[in-house]
Parts: C-alpha cells; sequence; structure tokens
C-alpha cells in the first residue's frame, strides 16, 4: 500500500492511493515515489481505467492512432480503452497520449466505463448546479461529468468548482479510479 511510498506521508489521497496500489490498479513511479501532485497524462490515465475496469488488453496490430506507437508502454492499454469506446483521441488518427489531462476527459472516460460495465444512472441538470464554473464545463462533457458527480466518484476541486479544464493530479486520478472501481 502507501506505506512504501515517501511522498504519500500525510497525503489526503494515501489511504485510496494505498488501496489502489494494493489492488494492482495502481503504481508508483518508483519503488518508493508515487508523486500523488504529478500532473497525469491521457495514457497513464487510460491504462490505469483499462485495470480498473478488468477489460484486457487486447495486443492490436496496428494503432487507431498515429501517436500510439507499437513499442510505447501504453500500447495495448490505450488501443484496447478505444476499441472498447472509453476514450476518444483528439482526432481521428491522434490521441495525445503525453498530454496532460483534464478533469473534465476523466469524467467522460470514467462514465464510459460505467456505461461499458452496464452501470446505469440517472442525472439531472441540477447535479452540476452547486458549482460555480459549470458553465465552462464543455458540452461534450456535461453529460459524463453529471454522472459522475452525482455518484460521488468526482467531487470539485473545491465545495463549488469543478475546475473542468484543469490537469488533474495522479492522486486526483487515483482517487477517482478507486471510487469508481468500488461502485462496479
Amino acid at each position: 500500500g502507501a506505506e512504501k511510498f515517501t511522498d504519500l506521508t500525510g497525503h489526503w489521497a494515501a489511504a485510496e492511493i494505498g488501496n489502489a496500489v494494493k489492488l494492482g490498479i495502481a503504481s508508483g513511479i518508483s519503488p518508493t515515489q508515487f508523486a500523488p501532485d504529478r500532473n497525469i497524462t491521457r495514457a497513464e490515465f487510460a491504462a490505469l481505467l483499462t485495470r480498473a475496469i478488468g477489460l484486457k488488453n487486447t495486443p492490436s496490430i496496428q494503432s487507431r492512432f498515429s501517436d500510439v506507437t507499437t513499442d510505447a508502454w501504453y500500447f495495448n492499454a490505450v488501443n484496447s480503452a478505444a476499441e472498447a469506446g472509453l476514450v476518444s483521441g483528439y482526432t481521428v488518427s491522434t490521441f495525445a497520449p503525453e498530454e496532460r489531462i483534464t478533469r473534465e476527459q476523466m469524467a467522460v472516460m470514467i462514465s464510459r466505463a460505467l456505461a461499458y460495465k452496464n452501470k446505469q444512472v440517472n442525472t439531472s441538470d441540477s447535479t452540476l448546479s452547486k458549482f460555480t464554473d459549470r458553465g465552462q464545463i464543455s458540452s461534450w462533457a456535461q453529460q459524463g461529468s453529471g454522472i459522475v458527480v452525482q455518484l460521488g466518484i468526482v467531487t470539485g476541486r473545491s465545495a463549488d468548482t469543478f475546475a473542468p479544464h484543469q490537469n488533474a493530479t495522479r492522486a486526483e486520478a487515483t482517487a477517482m479510479i478507486l471510487r469508481m472501481y468500488k461502485q462496479l
């Protein structure tokens, strides 16, 4: 669990990270470092997501995305997640695996994973009403964001801000993934 990572002492997400590590969903960047406050990439999040839902990496002969090369550690995870409809690219042919993921992108990917696992959720327009920045959530992310907030998987950056365009940290992503995992 978290005790082997020296940078998790006193961290708000230490318990959730520890549980995710024990479950084999998350891992550190080294044997003693988790880097909880480092931004997480789109590829790293796709890997967390596929592990959490037990999606088997189906080796692809050819990548769906020109920027996900066969020698990349995330090749199978990204392509399997795309094949399952959990992730999409910035364009039809690019995924931007090394780009930092935003909170609204994570929300949509989590909501797609829930649907993939047949978890049905009804939301209303008022689900996001507590967030003063709800108008900044992109139209394509409104429904997915509402679903994950309704389920308590994603909370705000603060009590009244969702921070949809802010980059997510490894701690935030791991905590959200673990909350999703517990509901499946």
